[in-house]
């Protein structure tokens, strides 16, 4: 009779270990993808902030858009950073390396995409390419 009971009580004990392995890991990516939208709007709210104001330092790297629309290379990314992080917090972990890229929870530079109006005045949209590293992807994290 107890032989019934003890492998009860293990597979009860399995059940709840694989339960908690997996929803713990479903609220880490939960964290991750939390942490990497709220950089993805503080790098939007600071690029907006320094194109208003005309920082000449953006305006320039802008300028160099010739298309309607493209994403903004490593170097160019890199310089972007290093200009905001003058003035704007990222929320970046407290040990990062300011001389190494801004770089999300899955090792990736956020995509940086320029769009210059007719008019002249240029849009940009941060995404994270997630833990695919693909973009356009669903596990892709933006502000829209």
């Amino acid at each position: 009779m107890k032989k019934p009971i003890l492998m009860f009580i293990f597979v009860i004990i399995v059940f709840l270990l694989v339960f908690v392995f997996f929803a713990g890991r479903k609220t880490m990516q939960a964290n991750k993808r939390t942490h990497v939208y709220s950089t993805v709007l503080a790098l939007n709210a600071a690029i907006a902030t320094e194109i208003e104001k005309g920082n000449p330092d953006v305006v320039t790297l802008f300028s160099l858009v010739t298309q309607q629309q493209r994403s903004l290379g490593s170097a160019e990314y890199d310089r972007l950073i290093t200009i905001l992080a003058k003035t704007h917090n990222f929320d970046a972990p407290k040990n990062k390396d300011p001389s190494m890229p801004l770089l999300d929870f899955w090792g990736n530079r956020y995509v940086l995409i320029v769009t210059k109006s007719s008019l002249g005045k240029y849009y940009v949209q941060v995404v994270s390419i997630g833990p695919d590293g693909i973009i356009g992807t669903t596990d892709d994290v933006s502000r829209d």
